[in-house]
């Protein structure tokens, strides 16, 4: 009988013991999640504008949420509206001849994962214990399309597309709920279609490189808040 009355004794210990690191994991996981929204401007890189150039920077917004899964990770969900466009400017012979230049309503959706630098975020209580800011790392696929005009009267590309987010920022911690953050992300399409000049041709002769396909660029500022919830057994 002592023997059975060990073995249920040693059985409730351990069943208080794993409900205990239960609730314990229940707090210190306890969801943390961020909405937030940001303004910004979108840019364009190709056939038109080679290189980065400030001047055909154009004003967009977005609207996100922030799941943080660690420390160090991050998953995020964003909505990007926003006007891209750019005109041809140049001495070059095809730059000169062609005078492109397209103006769009540009829509991106995307789904991104972000690495911190530092322990960014904990749990509630010892989120002041965490670093007040860090730069990361984001990565990821979006699905664009683009309404608009080019210069030639033709229509822009209205089909949704994939393109692939690769950037980085920063993010501060303003307190234990609300954060501001800013990054560039870069958005590598697989189109060349971008600015209406794909197949362009002058004289008969191709002036536009279908195998070079174009680029768009997010720069912007966002702020955002911390919800935090935790799982009570038996909810």
């Amino acid at each position: 009988m002592r023997y059975i009355h060990r073995i249920l004794l040693s059985k409730v210990k351990l069943s208080t013991a794993i409900v205990f690191v239960f609730l314990f994991a229940s707090q210190v996981l306890a969801q943390k999640n961020e909405i937030g929204g940001g303004i910004g401007a979108l840019n364009y890189i190709g056939e038109i504008s080679p290189f980065y150039n400030p001047v055909n920077l154009r004003p967009a917004v977005n609207v996100f949420f922030r799941r943080n899964i660690s420390p160090v990770v991050a998953a995020r969900f964003a909505l990007t509206v926003g006007n891209l466009s750019a005109t041809e400017s140049g001495a070059q012979a095809v730059a000169a001849a062609r005078k492109a230049s397209f103006n769009g309503l540009l829509t991106d959706a995307s789904v991104t994962f972000e690495y911190n630098f530092f322990d960014y975020i904990l749990n509630y209580i010892d989120r002041k214990q965490a670093s007040k800011y860090s730069p990361y790392l984001t990565a990821g696929i979006s699905l664009y399309n683009i309404q608009g005009k080019a210069a030639n009267g033709n229509s822009l590309d209205r089909n949704t597309h994939i393109a692939i987010p690769i950037g980085v920022g920063i993010k501060y911690m303003l307190n234990e709920k609300w954060n501001l953050g800013a990054e560039l992300v870069a958005r590598k399409t697989f189109s060349d279609k971008l600015d209406g000049i794909a197949d362009n041709k002058i004289n008969n002769k191709l002036a536009s490189d279908p195998s070079d396909t174009d680029y768009y660029y997010y720069l912007g500022f966002n702020i955002s808040y911390t919800f935090y919830k935790v799982h009570c057994p038996g909810k």
